[in-house]
């Protein structure tokens, strides 16, 4: 297990730095990132989700499935609820209370969670970070996207429409029909799908470079935010954890969703709303940046204890 967090941090590390350094040197433009973001969001992380849900059938993933389902709700109503607990004697506004909680519950899944679950537990894991994810889209663009400040109405067709929620509800129907796509089709989309996480960390890379690093240190709250996302919610849920009865794969791959830093998506929608917008974007690149060191760290613990 050294090795391989070994060998996952040095990758973490160049492909971060690696993209840092083409957006600085302008190799990679503004538009060309938000290119391949639309890429990585819309064609290559749905055409690996369809891929994960292609594996060999078999009854214990399905139960892991209806775990790592169940376990999604309860912890995104637990971290909401004692979100605002904690922060009911806090001196100050309520909207600030929103930015707090909203990125305390949403981590960065899709570019990180993904990538993560696939190198360290292969097509399974990333099957069941597709199930954690469902309900992290559900519960973000319909309660999140309120605590950023909208009035709008709850788009149910746009969550249907998603290329991520329509491809996570085929893999699953694909999963559980017994139906396979043809080896070599599949060996074309696995090809394909095995540029997540090389893509996605080049653009984290990018985002890096497009703040000033020794800004993002200056407000407490951000230190705050990044030590609960990072630190304490992962090592709470480890613990509770120790005492579910589940298999141990469960245990370490939910773990390791709750120990990623603060998610993109809260900056996309920071800006749409005018909500905090450099609180927000600071604390995702700050978190981001931390995540080099706690990411292998608790991976490391989890497969200690699991």
């Amino acid at each position: 297990m050294e090795n391989i967090l070994t060998g996952l941090f040095l990758k973490i590390l160049v492909l971060l730095s690696l993209g840092f350094f083409l957006y600085k040197k302008k190799y990679i433009s503004s538009t060309s990132k938000g290119d391949l973001s639309n890429l990585l969001i819309n064609i290559i992380i749905p055409i690996n989700i369809v891929v994960a849900g292609n594996i060999k059938y078999s009854v214990s993933y399905q139960k892991n499935l209806l775990m790592i389902g169940i376990l999604a709700v309860i912890y995104f109503f637990c971290t909401y609820i004692f979100g605002y607990f904690f922060l009911f004697r806090v001196a100050c506004r309520k909207k600030f209370k929103d930015a707090i909680v909203v990125m305390c519950m949403f981590g960065n899944v899709g570019f990180i969670g993904f990538p993560l679950l696939q190198e360290l537990y292969g097509q399974e894991g990333y099957l069941y970070c597709v199930i954690f994810n469902l309900f992290y889209q559900l519960i973000f663009f319909t309660l999140g996207i309120k605590m950023f400040g909208s009035n709008e109405k709850i788009d149910f067709l746009f969550l249907v429409k998603n290329p991520v929620t329509v491809s996570s509800i085929f893999s699953i129907l694909l999963f559980i029909s017994g139906f396979r796509i043809p080896v070599q089709i599949n060996d074309a989309l696995f090809l394909v799908g095995n540029m997540t996480t090389p893509i996605a960390l080049l653009l984290i890379g990018c985002s890096l470079a497009t703040i000033s690093l020794s800004s993002i240190w200056n407000n407490k709250w951000s230190f705050i935010i990044s030590f609960m996302r990072l630190i304490f919610i992962p090592m709470f849920a480890l613990v509770i954890m120790m005492f579910v009865n589940c298999s141990s794969i469960i245990k370490e791959c939910f773990v390791i969703l709750l120990c990623l830093p603060v998610g993109s998506l809260n900056v996309i929608y920071a800006e749409r709303y005018d909500f905090y917008t450099e609180f927000v974007s600071g604390t995702m690149v700050q978190s981001t940046f931390l995540m080099i060191f706690s990411v292998p760290t608790v991976i490391y613990i989890v497969n200690l204890i699991f």
